[in-house]
């Protein structure tokens, strides 16, 4: 038996205002689409959950459409967006 197991769900994140992303990307005011994941510990019989982390998933369109540079070889990049939405700048639903 595994002493750990992970939740995952779709999400849609809310940007009410322009983020900018790590990599210099700016978000744009809008609906995206993405998943939280949640992984817990079994410990002393018990489930221990770690913070959920959020990841926008971004394809490269939309990526060179909002001026970054879009990946060559593939089709869909995740953004760890954990920071954004715990201070509020990205909203979840």
């Amino acid at each position: 038996m595994s002493n750990s197991h992970a939740e995952r769900k779709s999400v849609q994140f809310i940007v009410p205002s322009e983020v900018e992303l790590d990599d210099g990307v700016m978000l744009m005011s809008g609906t995206y689409e993405g998943r939280t994941t949640h992984l817990g510990y079994i410990k002393h019989e018990e489930t221990v959950w770690t913070p959920k982390m959020y990841f926008l998933e971004l394809d490269a369109q939309q990526i060179a459409d909002m001026g970054g540079k879009a990946p060559e070889h593939l089709t869909l990049v995740e953004y760890d967006v954990t920071k954004y939405v715990e201070n509020g700048l990205i909203r979840v639903e």
